[in-house]
């Protein structure tokens, strides 16, 4: 093992971000390019959303340059959303010292987020983390972001290290789901019943209860090669 990569929200971060009423305003904004807005819910993920709209408009043969459009409006919305309130983010209990001691075992570290750059870098700042982090890869493209492994595999690209050699944490599925196509080992983390059931359903074998707990699997991990995850998602 040679780096460490780290969701942000809900595995570094408590997240301040509206993210209902983001949705609803990708909803409302799919309502006017036409689609039924019976077929959309809150409920979705952001990613369901957006692939549901892109589909529409592929489908139905909107041009390409539309389609960009659409799809940076999009993001737009989703940049607004994670902005505003950024100034109240904290970070999860034990994360700050858990990266200081990653950092101790000669260790690199990653951020893996779908959130936008400004944000991800803002609230690093402000939990006093950014100074822990080597790379950042956040959404810079609706389509290619996590839970597309390209996003996953340009981090390690990046970070000049292979997907056998990185261990990834983080609190939902779709964190899972790009570890899984991405062949780099998984690792959830949650005390959450409902986001351990869904990672347990989804085939996540590990799911720790607090970042400080991640310490004990990377110093497994530096003795023994970890496995990546055979997600059923």
């Amino acid at each position: 093992m040679r780096a460490v990569i780290f969701d942000l929200d809900g595995t570094l971060i408590e997240s301040p971000t509206d993210i209902k009423g983001m949705k609803k305003s990708l909803i409302d904004y799919a309502v006017k390019l036409g689609l039924e807005r019976e077929n959309l819910s809150t409920e979705q993920t952001t990613v369901d959303i957006v692939k549901a709209i892109y589909n529409y408009l592929v489908q139905n043969g909107f041009s390409k340059s539309f389609i960009e459009t659409s799809l940076r409006r999009l993001n737009e919305t989703m940049d607004k959303f994670e902005i505003e309130n950024v100034d109240s983010v904290k970070a999860v209990e034990g994360a700050r010292e858990t990266l200081r001691e990653i950092k101790s075992l000669g260790l690199k570290t990653g951020i893996l987020t779908r959130s936008c750059r400004a944000y991800c870098e803002k609230a690093l700042e402000i939990t006093g983390m950014r100074e822990l982090v080597d790379a950042i890869e956040p959404r810079r493209n609706l389509l290619t972001a996590k839970p597309n492994p390209a996003s996953l595999l340009n981090l390690c690209s990046r970070m000049k290290v292979k997907p056998n050699e990185v261990v990834f944490f983080g609190d939902h599925t779709l964190d899972l789901e790009c570890a899984s196509r991405a062949g780099v080992p998984f690792v959830g983390i949650s005390d959450k019943p409902e986001r351990r059931r869904a990672l347990r359903k989804g085939g996540c074998k590990l799911i720790l209860r607090k970042i400080s707990d991640v310490i004990q699997v990377i110093k497994r991990g530096l003795r023994e090669p970890l496995e990546p995850p055979t997600s059923s998602l």
